[in-house]
C-alpha cells in the first residue's frame, strides 16, 4: 500500500532524515521517502497499517501531518 502525506515543518535535509528514520522504525513500513520541495512524505507499507499510527509517528518526529494526498492499495 502507498500513502502520501502532506507534512508541515520540514525545512532541511536533517528534517527529511528525522521523519524518514522515525517512520522506518515501524515494523510494517517497507520504504519512506520525504520531499522537502513538495512537503510530502511517501510511505510504502503493508496492508492494514493504521493511518492514525502513521500520523502519530510523524508527530513524534516533530512534524505536522496536514492531510493525506493520495492512497493506493
Amino acid at each position: 500500500m502507498k500513502i502520501i502525506f502532506n507534512v508541515e515543518g520540514m525545512h532541511c535535509d536533517g528534517c527529511k532524515k528525522t521523519i524518514e528514520n522515525e517512520l522506518k522504525t515501524y515494523k510494517d513500513i517497507i520504504n519512506v521517502s520525504a520531499s522537502l520541495l513538495e512537503k510530502e512524505v511517501t510511505i510504502m507499507c503493508n496492508d492494514g497499517v493504521k493511518i492514525k499510527e502513521l500520523e502519530k509517528r510523524i508527530k513524534k518526529a516533530g512534524f505536522k501531518p496536514i492531510g493525506i494526498i493520495n492512497t493506493e492499495e
